[in-house]
């Protein structure tokens, strides 16, 4: 049953459960001050909130965080020019949940925010895991990198190889997005002339939010 609470201005405020389908307990702490609860992601299964104090809130429990997530892969190659930065393109999504990525050569605008062609831009502030594979037919060597707002953020693994084909190069960190603009593309720098291969299995680029900020 739903519990208003009035308040001093003549509005109120209802405490529901909804459509709950399970418990979740909300803990008020025994203390003086203000204790401000603010919009929350969206959390499955037992949860139990705690304020441990005034203005700290701690949430426990099967915490599935609901922010955005997306993976996709090379579905036509792309040709890699000799001693170059090239911005890798990943035109197939897999999955895009949230649409923060821009699978297109041009400029786009997803949530409300401009996102750069071949870029990952959350709409939610938080601490993403991202990470990105190319892999070429040819030998040669390639450094891949992390880009954000396009400046080179963090290093990939350097690939080599002498005398030896498909070889495959990979970056992968944990970025804060602030959820206002904040984006990453995947980069790579090669040092010669090559192809890529395509293939979900091969060239992709993938991102999730492991927490929120």
């Amino acid at each position: 049953m739903p519990v208003a609470i009035k308040g001093t201005g003549g509005g109120s405020v209802t405490l529901s459960a909804g459509a709950a389908a399970a418990d979740t307990t909300l803990t008020l702490p025994n203390t003086t001050g203000t204790v401000a609860l603010i919009a929350s992601p969206t959390f499955s299964g037992t949860t139990t909130v705690t304020t441990l104090n005034a203005t700290t809130v701690q949430v426990s429990g099967n915490q599935a965080l609901n922010g955005p997530v997306f993976s996709a892969y090379q579905s036509t190659l792309q040709a890699l020019s000799a001693a170059t930065y090239t911005t890798c393109i990943y035109q197939t999504e897999e999955y895009d949940i949230g649409g923060c990525y821009n699978n297109t050569s041009s400029t786009v605008t997803l949530n409300g925010l401009s996102v750069p062609a071949w870029c990952f831009c959350p709409n939610v502030a938080g601490y993403y895991m991202v990470n990105f594979a190319l892999r070429a037919p040819q030998i040669g060597e390639i450094a891949p990198l992390i880009w954000k707002n396009g400046v080179s953020y963090k290093g990939g693994t350097n690939v080599a190889t002498s005398g030896v084909n498909n070889f495959q190069g990979a970056a992968n960190a944990i970025v804060y997005f602030n959820g206002t603009g904040d984006y990453v593309s995947a980069v790579v720098y090669s040092q010669n002339a090559l192809n890529t291969t395509t293939g979900i299995q091969y060239s992709y680029f993938q991102a999730c939010m492991v927490r929120g900020a």
